[in-house]
């Protein structure tokens, strides 16, 4: 099993003129289509047979399996950073979608937990640091960056 996890952080550009009640509604919508459009280009950039899930919040894990080793999870993980930055034009609006993404391998017989862990760890590192990047960390490695 090979799992990168993702977090989305998305910039929006905000209406000023509708009274807030409407503000609050367009913003609803656009963060709804975000979510919708960014779900549709996750899913556009795995392989038939990856599984993509919402584990809570804006966070989403890509299961891969039958990757062979990190740089192929990280190629995989800059296909949907790339995907996910491409903007998102509404009524007249521009939404510019970024992506933070830690990549890890996991070792045969090492818990779903350890493997989630050192994901999440590595995706902080890019959320705090780099953002929009991918972030890759081997078992008992330290992460390191993805060249772009």
């Amino acid at each position: 099993m090979r799992a990168v996890r993702s977090w989305r952080e998305s910039r929006y550009n905000y209406f000023i003129s509708p009274p807030q009640t409407l503000q609050r509604r367009a913003d609803c919508y656009l963060a709804s289509l975000t979510a919708t459009t960014l779900a549709a280009r996750i899913r556009e950039s795995v392989r038939q047979g990856d599984t993509v899930g919402r584990t809570g919040g804006d966070e989403i894990l890509v299961v891969l399996p039958g990757v062979h080793n990190i740089d192929e999870v990280a190629r995989i993980g800059e296909q949907i950073r790339r995907r996910a930055a491409e903007p998102i034009h509404e009524s007249g609006t521009t939404i510019q979608a970024i992506l933070s993404i830690g990549a890890t391998t996991a070792v045969p017989g090492e818990s779903v937990s350890s493997i989630t862990a050192r994901a999440d760890a590595a995706m902080y590192q890019a959320k705090s640091r780099d953002r929009n990047t991918v972030i890759q960390v081997q078992p008992d490695r330290r992460p390191r960056r993805t060249v772009r």
